[in-house]
């Protein structure tokens, strides 16, 4: 209890208790008197650090779901982070790519406060007034026909899933639930059910079975492997990052070699065939994900 509570006004007049050891006196009037232990307990200065405290909080109401650093953050500029005892970082992580471009980029929370001040949210059940002009300078910068915003890559993923699916059952002819996409191994796209039902991470599957079927797992960087599961018919997609990251960083052939080419245009044999491969478009995938 701070000291300043143990200040109380007793018959119109005020009494404060001595420093040191506290006696609680008759004197006092007993309505504003504590025990004497809970005095002393709420008065203990907590000495664990700022980090420590923010730890054991999350520690103990957190679910445990991730593994943090020992670090707590506590605001950010540019490149920098501070965390809770004022100690200053580089951010060499940015959230995963997220804050890329820097926390509080000053043009991006203007217009974050303009936005906030003028509507909150907009559902699909509407149209709005910046979703067609966001929608056509993503297509025009990237040379895509149409866009669809998610919340997180793993929704992304999921959508994917799902587009290939379907465009594989009414475009390709593939039966009714017989499709499949070629995943790699090493791969890391989410943790929804199905998305980890393609992962080849024990952590990411263990205790969450049954699994979502309709996947095959080649090697990482395997063209013959990539090669041999396109023969199949019923294969509608091959879903594969660029640069895996999730148990270090991995690239292709591990340079610009041409089999890294080959390679990344599995997914466009995979998802084109039946289409002329002739234009601009031809080396490319159908779609892409962005997290």
């Amino acid at each position: 209890m701070p000291l300043r509570n143990l200040v109380r006004p007793v018959n119109k007049s005020i009494r404060i208790l001595p420093p040191g050891p506290v006696f609680l006196s008759a004197a006092l009037d007993p309505v504003y008197c504590a025990p004497f232990h809970q005095i002393m307990q709420e008065s203990r200065i907590d000495q664990r650090t700022k980090t420590q405290r923010a730890i054991a909080l999350e520690e103990q109401f957190g679910a445990h779901n991730y593994h943090p650093l020992p670090v707590v953050l506590d605001s950010g500029k540019g490149v920098f982070v501070w965390d809770v005892e004022g100690k200053r970082y580089y951010d060499f992580l940015s959230a995963y790519s997220a804050v890329n471009q820097g926390h509080c980029h000053p043009r991006l929370v203007k217009v974050m406060q303009e936005q906030a001040a003028r509507m909150t949210l907009t559902s699909r059940a509407f149209y709005n007034s910046v979703l067609g002009e966001y929608a056509q300078v993503l297509c025009e910068t990237f040379g895509y026909e149409k866009m669809l915003p998610m919340n997180t890559g793993a929704e992304a993923v999921e959508t994917a899933l799902k587009m290939a699916r379907k465009w594989g059952y009414e475009k390709k002819g593939i039966p009714k639930d017989r499709a499949k996409i070629i995943v790699c191994e090493g791969n890391f796209h989410g943790r929804t059910i199905s998305i980890v039902s393609m992962s080849t991470d024990p952590d990411s599957q263990g205790g969450f079975g049954p699994f979502t079927p309709g996947f095959e797992v080649i090697p990482y960087d395997d063209l013959a492997a990539l090669e041999k599961a396109l023969a199949d018919p019923n294969v509608c997609a091959f879903l594969v990052e660029p640069i895996q990251g999730e148990k270090g960083v991995f690239t292709p052939c591990g340079g610009l070699h041409p089999a890294r080419y080959r390679f990344m245009q599995g997914e466009e044999r995979a998802l084109h065939r039946g289409r002329d491969p002739n234009g601009d478009r031809a080396n490319r995938p159908s779609f892409v994900q962005r997290g």
